[in-house]
Order: C-alpha cells, then sequence, then structure tokens
C-alpha cells in the first residue's frame, strides 16, 4: 500500500483523528435525522457525550495496541475504520425519554447506522457507494451479529478498494 492509505500512528495523529471523529459524529446524527421519516425530531434524543467520549478513547487505545503488535506506525485506513466503527457501535450513545422513539426500529439501530457511517466517512466512501443490500447486512451484523475489528477492518479495506 501507499503511504497515503495508511494511518500513521503518532500521537498527533490519534489526536486529529478524535477531533475528526467528534466533527463526523455531529454531522452524521444530524444527517440521518434529516433523510429518515421515521426519526421525526433529534431534540427527543439524548446524545451521551461520556458514552462518545470513552469510545474515542478506546479507538486511540486499541490503535496503539494494533500499532505496537505490528511493530508498524503504518495502519491502514479500511483497518482504522473497522476500530471506528467497532467502537462506536458498542458505546451506548443514544437514549430517549420518549417511548415511541426509544422502541422505533430505526432508533434502535441508530449506534450501528452512525458507527459505519462514520467508518465509510473515514475512508471517504459514502453509504451509497455500498449496495443496500450490502449495508443492511453490515448494520444487521453489527448490530445482532458478533463482529470485530479486525474483521470489519477487512470489510471497510474491501469497500475501499
Amino acid at each position: 500500500m501507499i503511504a497515503e492509505d495508511n494511518f500513521n500512528t503518532t500521537k498527533e495523529s490519534l489526536s486529529n483523528l478524535s477531533i475528526e471523529i467528534q466533527k463526523m459524529f455531529k454531522s452524521v446524527f444530524l444527517t440521518i435525522f434529516d433523510n429518515s421519516s421515521n426519526l421525526r425530531d433529534a431534540k427527543m434524543v439524548i446524545i451521551s457525550e461520556t458514552a462518545l467520549d470513552l469510545a474515542i478513547n478506546d479507538i486511540q487505545t486499541d490503535i496503539e495496541f494494533i500499532s505496537s503488535r505490528r511493530k508498524s506506525k503504518n495502519i491502514s485506513k479500511g483497518k482504522i475504520a473497522g476500530v471506528i466503527a467497532y467502537r462506536i457501535s458498542k458505546a451506548s450513545l443514544f437514549h430517549s425519554k420518549n417511548n415511541l422513539l426509544a422502541n422505533d426500529k430505526m432508533f434502535i439501530r441508530l449506534n450501528s447506522l452512525v458507527s459505519i457511517t462514520i467508518a465509510l466517512n473515514y475512508i471517504r466512501c459514502g453509504s451509497e457507494s455500498i449496495h443496500v443490500e450490502n449495508l443492511s447486512e453490515l448494520v444487521y451484523s453489527i448490530s445482532r451479529r458478533h463482529v470485530n475489528q479486525e474483521t470489519l477492518g477487512l470489510v471497510f479495506d474491501s469497500i475501499r478498494k
């Protein structure tokens, strides 16, 4: 792989990644709400900033671990996207006091949708670049089946190619 296809795991690049994830999170969340007929009002959703911060810290820790395990500062962007998707999907980010919203299928899958979309944005591929059936399968796998960062990394590396 050429250098720009990789993420260099310096402290500065990890810090920049954290800022980038924070920005993408807010943008992706609002875009999903704006485009969904099921989700009416973003104001009814409570976002746990603490859970997001913890997920981002876990992302940094995982990337540092992968780097030290491989004895390399360069990791493919697809692998980084896999870590991002995994950690954000596992965080308990969204809550609502509105029972109708909290039990809505789209709301229940919101964590998975946001995590996948952020990962796709990170590798500069929009969700429109994936067949809808594959995107649905990815959402299902992340939300209902066991997936790990390494497998997701391979998926995002494949999407990126």
